[in-house]
């Protein structure tokens, strides 16, 4: 299933609420995995992502594409690094470009994407493109 939220931008309340969302989507689902998609490993310095994530987070992120927080895990998606073959579970796609964004929607076992827009164009084209549920906070 497809969810994306309606403001667009650096907004670290929705990412907050995107990064809950996933790992909620991802523990009713009985995964326990989740993927995180960026541009590239340098996003992870980002400030907004650190605070979301956390400093341990993003660290094993770039060391490894993945963490694993007690039996969860989260993996590292970017537009060079592919999850392993056997992920499944929601993938969190924060202020990606929509060609991204399509690259995201084709990997197997991706059970649902939550989309946080970085423009209002891009939440228009993605809601006019995607069948979608809105999330509120």
């Amino acid at each position: 299933m497809n969810y994306h939220y309606e403001i667009s931008g650096p907004d670290l309340n929705v990412f907050k609420h995107a990064f809950k969302k996933c790992i909620s989507l991802a523990m009713d689902n009985g995964s326990r995995q989740m993927g995180i998609a960026l541009h590239g490993k340098r996003k992870l310095d980002a400030p907004l992502v650190v605070k979301v994530l956390g400093k341990s987070v993003t660290e094993g992120l770039k060391k490894n594409n993945i963490v694993d927080l007690q039996g969860f895990k989260i993996y590292l998606i970017t537009e060079r690094i592919d999850p392993p073959t056997d992920f499944g579970g929601p993938i969190l796609a924060p202020h990606v470009s929509l060609i991204f964004l399509t690259t995201i929607r084709a990997i197997l076992g991706a059970t649902d994407i939550v989309y946080v827009p970085w423009t209002k164009d891009e939440l228009k084209k993605y809601v006019s493109t995607y069948t979608s549920t809105k999330v509120g906070m």
